[in-house]
């Protein structure tokens, strides 16, 4: 019985053995070491490939594809017969758990290939296994097949020549790589500027004047060639920029690096530059002052300037008295005859003038500038200049604001009323007016400076404000129920004031407010408008 038993234990672990199979897995890892990344063509560098199994168990039947990147021409290998060169497969019958096999391929790139890359792409593609990670299943690494790299150089010997000047420009062309492999059949472009007149060159004929295309042949690694040619800059260029390029055109091998390809050199043909510098004896005047001004006009060379004319047309605000120009300044046209000036020479002019009433606190700006001479003046930036008269005065600024522009009936609402001094001087004295309208009840002021605000007669003495500086009246008034449906407009302005203001353009301000149904639409308005002194 006992027999019978065991030989029945036996049989069903025979049949759940056969029904039920637990799936292997291996892990395998493909890593890639090139001896060279930038080799030249026909080098032979060597691809070194290692399959690991990762585990957890025996890997067997493995294929890895593509190990030999394309534009590359097998050579050796170490497989001892695994890998396949024509299919470009190696085999691996088993790899245990934790072991690795190594490959060493030896190849070179191919003729053609040079400033190119190429990728070796290898990678594992079965084995009876599951493999867990695909993601280290393959390499992607890039190989750059070395290049001549050539440079152009361009230098000229006079950068900023006179009109009729002869110039010489070299033009360099150097292989800069260390490859072993040649630049042949290269052509290098110059085409002078039709600004320039060619002369000669020195490459014994290698250089063709009217195509502009220079031959240089063969240059190998390390080797350069250079060419000078002689030019004469045409009459008629004064103040122009000359740009002139040299440029690789064409060889027969490839150039990864382009942008060492072409070099220029600019030359700017020098003139006469005329700079005017104006100043005025006293920049802030009172109003019918006499004041001088004083414009000055250098040549800073090289050349002479002809004929020089310039414009110093006296502003509004500025009576014209007298000048020293013996007859050279115009003063109803502005025009300044100057005449002719050598390098380095200068001229100047004084012209003298009385600042009009009513000019206090404005600034008042008298400009001049060179308008023409017959060379040309490659540098205008100090072609012009100006002096600047801050009339004094002060300039009162007010502001005003409300908290509510559309309250109801018996709201209590704040104006905010700012007052500033934009100079130049320090005002003294300031009083501002701020009448309210009949339909808003007082209820309180705050004073940042000066006196209490006077809700009777309107008026908040500010005191003096320095330039630059601001004061701030608020008031607080309730809407009386009388102003229901009214537009109501509150204004306030510059009552007083001890200094000269004739910028009365910002003395006074208004908000509008509309109580209850009234919006600021409504056509039926109560407005309370202040006339004052210095408003």
């Amino acid at each position: 019985m006992k027999l019978l038993q065991n030989l029945l234990v036996a049989l069903l672990a025979v049949f759940l053995c056969s029904s039920f199979s637990f799936a292997q897995t291996s892990d395998l890892e493909l890593t890639l070491q090139i001896s060279d990344l930038t080799p030249d063509e026909g080098q032979i560098i060597e691809f070194e490939y290692v399959v690991e199994n990762l585990g957890p168990d025996n890997a067997t039947n493995i294929q890895v594809d593509d190990l030999l990147p394309t534009g590359f021409t097998y050579d050796s290998d170490d497989s001892g017969g695994l890998y396949n060169s024509v299919l470009d497969i190696l085999n691996l019958a088993t790899l245990n758990d934790g072991a690795k096999f190594t490959l060493k391929l030896n190849a070179y790139a191919n003729a053609g290939t040079n400033g190119t890359v190429l990728t070796a792409l290898g990678s594992i593609t079965s084995l009876d296994q599951s493999d867990p990670d695909s993601s280290n299943d393959s390499v992607n690494l890039d190989i750059t097949i070395n290049y001549p790299d050539l440079e152009v150089t361009k230098i000229v010997d006079e950068p900023n020549p006179d009109e009729g000047m002869t110039i010489e420009y070299t033009i360099t062309v150097e292989h800069l790589n260390t490859t072993n492999l040649s630049a042949t059949n290269i052509l290098i472009e110059d085409i002078l500027s039709t600004d320039l007149t060619y002369v000669s060159d020195d490459s014994g004929g290698n250089y063709d004047s009217i195509t502009g295309i220079w031959t240089v042949g063969t240059l190998t690694a390390g080797q350069d060639s250079t060419i000078t040619i002689t030019a004469i800059v045409n009459s008629g260029t004064s103040g122009k920029s000359i740009d002139n390029i040299a440029q690789v055109l064409s060889f027969d091998q490839n150039d990864l690096n382009t942008a060492n390809d072409q070099s220029n050199a600019l030359i700017n043909v020098t003139t006469a530059d005329l700079a005017i510098i104006k100043t005025v004896d006293d920049s802030a005047p009172d109003e019918l002052q006499l004041v001088e001004f004083t414009i000055d006009i250098e040549n800073n060379g090289p050349s002479f300037a002809n004929n020089i004319m310039a414009l110093d047309l006296l502003p509004p605000g500025l009576t014209y008295v007298s000048d020293d120009g013996g007859g050279s300044y115009d003063h109803t046209t502005g025009i300044w005859t100057v005449g002719n000036l050598t390098d380095g020479d200068s001229a100047q002019l004084i012209i003298q003038a009385t600042v009009d009433a009513g000019t206090a606190a404005q600034t008042i700006t008298n400009n001049a500038s060179i308008t023409s001479f017959d060379q040309v003046d490659d540098n205008t930036s100090d072609n012009t200049a100006s002096a600047d008269l801050f009339v004094n005065g002060a300039d009162i600024e007010v502001v005003k604001s409300v908290s509510d522009t559309n309250p109801a009936v018996n709201d209590v609402i704040t104006y905010t009323i700012v007052v500033t001094n934009n100079g130049p001087l320090k005002a003294n004295d300031i009083t501002i007016e701020d009448i309210l309208a009949p339909q808003l009840n007082f209820q309180a002021s705050t004073e940042s400076q000066g006196n209490p605000y006077d809700s009777v007669s309107g008026q908040w003495f500010v005191n003096d404000l320095d330039s630059g500086a601001s004061a701030t009246l608020t008031i607080d008034v309730q809407v009386d129920p009388s102003a229901n449906g009214l537009l109501i407009t509150n204004t306030a302005s510059v009552f007083s004031v001890i200094e000269d203001d004739s910028i009365t353009g910002n003395n006074s301000d208004s908000v509008d407010i509309g109580v209850g149904s009234a919006d600021l639409q409504v056509l039926k308005s109560v407005n309370v408008a202040t006339q004052s002194e210095g408003g």
